[in-house]
C-alpha cells in the first residue's frame, strides 16, 4: 500500500520537526499494516499521533473521520490547522469543514505552500 516516500516529503517532515510544528496523520490505511509502516520508515514516527481508518472504522472523504482528527489534535479551530492530502476529495471535505487545505502533487509544491502558512 506504501511504495516509499515521495521524493522531497521526508525531508519537510524533517524540517517541520526541527520547528516543532505539530505534526499529526490521518490516513485511509487498514488497520493490519501500519505498526510494519512504523517500523520500516522511520519519518512517520515523527508524527505525534496518526488516525488510521481502519483502526476506527471511518475514511476520508467523510467527515467524521475529520472530527475525530480534530479530537486527538485537542480541538483546534479547523481554520487553524493545515490539512495536506493527494486526493482532491479529501482536500475539499477538509475545505468544507474550514480547514486550511493543500492538494498535495509533489514536495516542491508542499515546500511553497508550507512557506507561505509560515511553516518553513
Amino acid at each position: 500500500m506504501f511504495d516509499g516516500y515521495v521524493e522531497g516529503t521526508a525531508e519537510l517532515i524533517r524540517r517541520l520537526d526541527a520547528r516543532q510544528v505539530p505534526l499529526y496523520a490521518l490516513t485511509n490505511m487498514p488497520a493490519d499494516p501500519w505498526d510494519e509502516m512504523l517500523q520500516e520508515f522511520e519519518i512517520l514516527r515523527r508524527f505525534r499521533d496518526v488516525i488510521v481508518s481502519g483502526r476506527i472504522g471511518l475514511i476520508k472523504p467523510g467527515t467524521e473521520i475529520y472530527h475525530v482528527a480534530l479530537e486527538v489534535m485537542d480541538h483546534p479551530e479547523p481554520a487553524n490547522v493545515l490539512f495536506i492530502d493527494n486526493s482532491l476529495p479529501n482536500v475539499e471535505a477538509a475545505d468544507a469543514l474550514g480547514f486550511r487545505t493543500h492538494h498535495f502533487k509533489h514536495a516542491e509544491g508542499l515546500e511553497t505552500a508550507l512557506l507561505c502558512e509560515g511553516l518553513l
